[in-house]
């Protein structure tokens, strides 16, 4: 009789141990504010990221229980934004390009690629005048090498 019970719980025990196998990933974060941009704009606690995307988020138990990695990141509650991509302008910088720089997009002859430069002229003198990159790239006076 102790044999079969001895079995039976070494059997459990493989059985159980079989059917919470985790899933490998590349890193987890964990204790933290995390902030999503979904419909609700949830504030969860972990994540888990494969190959560089986000397979799951959730609460550290949810997260932790179900995946494990060796890169693991304990946040220690601070917060986690989604990825910001820095697109900004200098705006001086900008200004000064449209004061210094032609635009001659569409032009179709020399004729009006000196208008241009004219008309540019007059409105901002200065003793330089520059053309943009996109113009020398396509130019109809002579491709530039």
């Amino acid at each position: 009789m102790m044999k079969k019970v001895l079995f039976v719980c070494l059997f459990s025990i493989f059985i159980m141990s079989s059917c919470s196998k985790k899933i490998k990933v590349d890193l987890i974060v964990h204790h933290a504010k995390v902030y999503t941009v979904n419909a609700s704009f949830d504030v969860k606690q972990a994540f888990a990221v494969n190959a560089g995307k986000f397979v799951a988020i959730g609460t550290d138990q949810e997260i932790l229980f179900k995946y494990q990695s060796e890169v693991q990141i304990d946040a220690e509650g601070k917060p986690v934004y989604p990825g910001f991509i820095d697109a900004h302008c200098h705006f001086y910088g900008y200004a000064m390009n449209q004061i210094r720089s032609v635009d001659l997009k569409g032009t179709i002859s020399f004729n009006e690629v000196v208008e241009k430069v004219m008309e540019h002229h007059h409105q901002f003198p200065s003793e330089w005048i520059e053309i943009n990159q996109y113009f020398l790239s396509t130019s109809i006076i002579r491709p530039i090498p």
